[in-house]
């Protein structure tokens, strides 16, 4: 499903061990992430597209951390891109 602005957030789908996973990012998180404000939900698509990549990667860290209990939803906040930012990258795996 393409990622969809609904007046709050944008709303995209991940895939993580071979399932779909909803997520979403607020408004001010992906602000946040680009260092811009922007107004209209076209730039705010256009600058998701921009930052995918990232945005996924802060997903995927969230949904791996939260307990298996919790389902529904992964949506992240400003606090999430600033735990993220702050967090040591992950060390690197290589084939041997």
């Amino acid at each position: 499903m393409p990622p969809r602005w609904d007046r709050n957030r944008v709303l995209f789908e991940i895939v993580q061990n071979g399932q779909a996973v909803e997520c979403a990012i607020s408004r001010q998180a992906l602000q946040d992430l680009s260092a811009r404000r922007y107004a209209k939900p076209d730039e705010l698509l256009a600058s998701f597209a921009k930052l995918r990549k990232r945005v996924e990667r802060i997903a995927r860290s969230k949904l791996r951390t939260r307990s298996d209990a919790i389902e529904g939803l992964v949506t992240i906040w400003s606090g999430d891109v600033d735990d993220f930012d702050a967090a040591p990258p992950a060390p690197e795996s290589r084939a041997v």
